[in-house]
This record gives C-alpha cells, sequence and structure tokens, in this order.
C-alpha cells in the first residue's frame, strides 16, 4: 500500500469515526442535530461566492486610492510643520516607536499595561483616544495620527492585487470560523500560490459609516458594483442584537417592556434620549431621530454612540468601559448606564438567571437550540461577559444563515431573475439580479423570505413568535447613495419608486467558463 493510498484510507476512516460519535450526541442533544444541518447547508452557496466573487470597478479603486494617499499626505505635512517647528525633525507614523516618542515628547502620559508581567506601553487608538480626551492640547496630534492610520488602513485593503484577473474581488468564507455561528472571511483560498500571490480581503471588515452621505466620507464599498445588466440590493436585520436580547429577557423573565419599545420604533434613538436628555427632545419621532443623527464625535452621531451604550449594557460592559467606547466623560456614562437599566430592569434580572445557570451548567443554549460550552474559570467577569455576549451574537448569526439558506433556494429555483448572492456581513446579504424586473416585484419577495420566526415562551407560560424586521435597499454599488456617488444604495419603500439611471458603466470582464450559460433552459 503506498503513502498516498494510506493517506486517503485515513482520511475516510477518522472521517467515518467522527460521524459515529457525533451521532451519539444527536441522539441526546437532538437540538444539536439543526444546527449541524445548517452548518452542512450553507456549503453550496458559500462555495458559489467563494467562486463567484464581487465585480469591482478599477477606476473607482484608482480614484479610491488616489484620494486617501492625498490624505496621507496633507496630514504628514501637518504634522512636520508641528515637529519641524519644534526641532524634532519627521516622524513616521507607520512607526509605534516614533509614534510612541512623539506623543510623550509632548508630555502625555501614555498608560502601561503588563505583558506576560513586564510593563508595556503603546500608542494604540484607544490610548491616543484617551489622551485626546484628557489633554486638549495633545487632541491635534493624536487626531491628526489616529485619521492618517485610517487612511493607511484602507490603502492597505486597496492593494493592487485585491482583485483576481477575472476583475472580481474573491474572498474565502469559514462556517466554522467563529463560536457564536457568524461567517469570517479572508483572502482567496484559490490563488495562485505558487506566485505567492494574495488577494481577495477580510469581507466583514467592510462597513459604510453610518453619515456618509452628509460628510462626503469615501467609502470603499463604492468598489464593488453590479454586473452589466443587474442591479444589486442589500439587506439588513434591523437592530438584530438588540432584539436577541428583548426575546431573551422575556424568555427568562416574562417582561416584555424591552420587546415592547424594540417594536415601537427607533431603539437608538430610544436610548439617546436617556443619555443625553437636553438635546431639545420633541417628542416626534421623525424629528427625533434627526437631532439624534446629529454630529457628536468625528463623523459619529449621538445615535450611534447610543447603540454602543445599549449593547455595551447588554452585554454587560461597565461604565469607565462605555466612558472610553462613547468619548463621554466616566459620570455621563455612569447616569447613562443607571437610566438605561431603571428603565429596564428586566436586563440586569435576565443577567443574573444566566450567570446562575452558567456556573451551574458550565454551558448556555441560544434561542435556536445552538449550545455552546465554556471552559474558562465559570465565576469570572470576563467568562460572564463572553457567555451573555454570545446569546445575543449567535442569534443574529442563525437568523442571516437560516434567511441566507432561503434566499439561495430563490436563486436555485426561480433561475428567471437570475438571483445571484455575492456576500455576508454578519447580519446582512448583498446580492445582484436581473435590472429589467421592477425592484416593486423582486424587493418584497426577497424580504418576505428572509423573515425567520423566532418562537419563545414565558415562563409564565405565554408564546409569542416575532421576526427581526429588514430593511432593504437597492443601487448599483454597495455604499449609501449621496451627490457624490449617484449609483449608491437608496433604501428601498413599498410604493416609492427608484427610476434612477446608472450613471457609471459597469466594467467589462470576460466572462469565465463557469459563469457561461450552458443552454436556453436555463
Amino acid at each position: 500500500m503506498t503513502k498516498l493510498q494510506r493517506y486517503n484510507g485515513l482520511d475516510s476512516i477518522a472521517t467515518l469515526q467522527l460521524w459515529q460519535v457525533m451521532k451519539e450526541q444527536f441522539a441526546a442533544h437532538p437540538e444539536a442535530l439543526e444546527t449541524y444541518r445548517i452548518s452542512k447547508a450553507l456549503q453550496a452557496p458559500i462555495l458559489y461566492m467563494m467562486l463567484r466573487g464581487i465585480l469591482v470597478n478599477k477606476e473607482t479603486i484608482d480614484e479610491l486610492r488616489e484620494k486617501f494617499t492625498e490624505e496621507c499626505k496633507f496630514l504628514e505635512s501637518r504634522m512636520d510643520i508641528i515637529t519641524r517647528s519644534l526641532g524634532m525633525g519627521v516622524v513616521n507614523f507607520g512607526s509605534p516607536v516614533q509614534v510612541l516618542w512623539l506623543i510623550e515628547s509632548f508630555g502625555a502620559k501614555v498608560p502601561v499595561k503588563f505583558v506576560k508581567g513586564k510593563p508595556s506601553k503603546s500608542a494604540n487608538a484607544e490610548n491616543l483616544e484617551q489622551i485626546a480626551k484628557a489633554d486638549p492640547e495633545l487632541a491635534p496630534i493624536c487626531n491628526i495620527i489616529l485619521a492618517w492610520r485610517n487612511r493607511k488602513k484602507m490603502l492597505d485593503v486597496l492593494g493592487p492585487t485585491l482583485a483576481n484577473k477575472d476583475g472580481r474581488v474573491h474572498c474565502t468564507y469559514k462556517i466554522g470560523g467563529t463560536v457564536t455561528g457568524r461567517l469570517s472571511s479572508g483572502a482567496d483560498m484559490f490563488a495562485n500560490k505558487r506566485l505567492k500571490l494574495k488577494s481577495g480581503m477580510n469581507m466583514q471588515n467592510i462597513k459604510q459609516d453610518e453619515d456618509e452621505s452628509k460628510t462626503g466620507h469615501a467609502s470603499i464599498r463604492s468598489m464593488f458594483v453590479a454586473d452589466d445588466g443587474y442591479k444589486s440590493f442589500n439587506i439588513d436585520l434591523e437592530r438584530a442584537d438588540s432584539w436577541a436580547v428583548a426575546l431573551e429577557v422575556f424568555k427568562a423573565t416574562g417582561d416584555r417592556k424591552y420587546l415592547d419599545a424594540c417594536s415601537a420604533g427607533d431603539m437608538h434613538t430610544y436610548v439617546s434620549k436617556l443619555v443625553w436628555p437636553d438635546l431639545g427632545w420633541t417628542g416626534d419621532e421623525e424629528a427625533d431621530t434627526k437631532i439624534a443623527k446629529q454630529y457628536f464625535y468625528r463623523q459619529h452621531s449621538y445615535r450611534f454612540m447610543s447603540k454602543k451604550l445599549q449593547h455595551g449594557g447588554n452585554y454587560l460592559g461597565k461604565p469607565r468601559t462605555l466612558a472610553i467606547q462613547m468619548k463621554i466623560p466616566v459620570a455621563l456614562a455612569q447616569a447613562g448606564h443607571d437610566s438605561y437599566f431603571g428603565e429596564f430592569p428586566a436586563i440586569p434580572t435576565w443577567h443574573a438567571i444566566k450567570k446562575k445557570e452558567l456556573q451551574t451548567t458550565g454551558s448556555l443554549t441560544n434561542l435556536f437550540g445552538r449550545k455552546r460550552n465554556f471552559h474558562g474559570r465559570l465565576d469570572a467577569d470576563s467568562t460572564l461577559r463572553e457567555a451573555i455576549a454570545y446569546l445575543g451574537q449567535s442569534v443574529t448569526a442563525e437568523v442571516i444563515n437560516r434567511a441566507f439558506l432561503r434566499l439561495w433556494a430563490i436563486q436555485c429555483q426561480m433561475p428567471w431573475y437570475d438571483l445571484q448572492l455575492l456576500a455576508q456581513v454578519h447580519d446582512s446579504m448583498f446580492g445582484q439580479y436581473l435590472a429589467q424586473f421592477d425592484q416593486a416585484e423582486v424587493i418584497p419577495l426577497l424580504t418576505h423570505v428572509m423573515q425567520i420566526p423566532i418562537t419563545v415562551t414565558s415562563p409564565q407560560g405565554k408564546t409569542i413568535t416575532v421576526c427581526i424586521p429588514l430593511e432593504a435597499s437597492t443601487g448599483w454599488n454597495w455604499a449609501g447613495h449621496s451627490p457624490a456617488n449617484p449609483d449608491g444604495q437608496i433604501k428601498f419603500k413599498p410604493g416609492k419608486l427608484d427610476d434612477r439611471q446608472r450613471q457609471r458603466p459597469a466594467p467589462q470582464t470576460q466572462l469565465r467558463l463557469m459563469d457561461r450559460r450552458l443552454s436556453s433552459l436555463y
């Protein structure tokens, strides 16, 4: 028997042995079988997305690269004026050692952390933001460094090997990449390793700034475009983690006040009112949402920062930690924290119930029956925070994965729309369909299919079924619509016609064999 035959035989035998053990576990825990089936079913659509890739506009990439390069040079020139005037020479922003020396030269007190028993200092983003908050005179220095790093990070993403020869960005999705059930992604696994080419990217880090349309801040999402003859869509779960926590609280306590608040309207604006009660709130939901979306810190709004308090509080974040994340004084974070839990006292009760369950069983099970064992110290705060966060985040993952599979069924069973799923990013799906079809026909179908019912029963025996709300948008690239980006995504509203015409034509690419239609019956 050759070495290759032994290797293949061992591969098959080990797989069979694992399956025999798993069958016994499934018999003891039937709910785990559903998790296994979902994970297994995801293989086909994920492999399709990996092979299909997303078309990118190289002209847009060049424009973004030029823009970010110019911004980096401008920020460097501003800092050079300061350092040269003080006889400090030129500081390399790319060197952590030089940046640390610079801010300490100006008298900044950098927090010391112990790594493996040894003191260590770092000029990371968290420390720079703390220094800027504590010392207004150093704030311009820290903000220049932070802004430069932001642009440099985007330049690193927009590398020359980002797209493959087919003009598309491909990435590798991993079904078991996270403990919560969320997909993880990275560089293209099919790239030419012999030539040491690294293409693709982590799609989970492609974020869209909330206020992009107002600030004009360029988003690298704009480089992802629909193919010629297609229109793209993006469908998000709205406040999915908040809904998950609300249902968990109802299941554990029977209290539905937080659930009703999620159902009533914009929960993040509601929390903004608790944290900043003196912003001139009107009582009108639409007007108050506009107030909450006013700028607070850099490009972030009051509403965006309130999301941090809400999710941080739900996941056992301390007021001091929340103050750092929200860029507010600790006293204000403490007041907002107290007001939030004063409004929803059932959330701390839920925390206590889950803490007892964790320390008793060493595991927690989410609303879909997905069980996770925790192997750290069960009485440690870090383990409890991780466990509570798992309950919310894993529900979001379960919902979007099930919605993903339903969209895959539409793609396979309704070929006339030529629906193509292109990316999944935590709580949203991005894809495209033939532009000849009216979005008033396609988008309601997709959002209807993506509604995943969640049924929970309270300790009092009351049962409710809820579907997490969805928000859909359409356009010809993945970024938000703005005057500078007329092909961007616009929120879909029933009865409101999107009569825009595509402004920037799709790049012409060579059609690969796997993308060709081999039969007119397709």
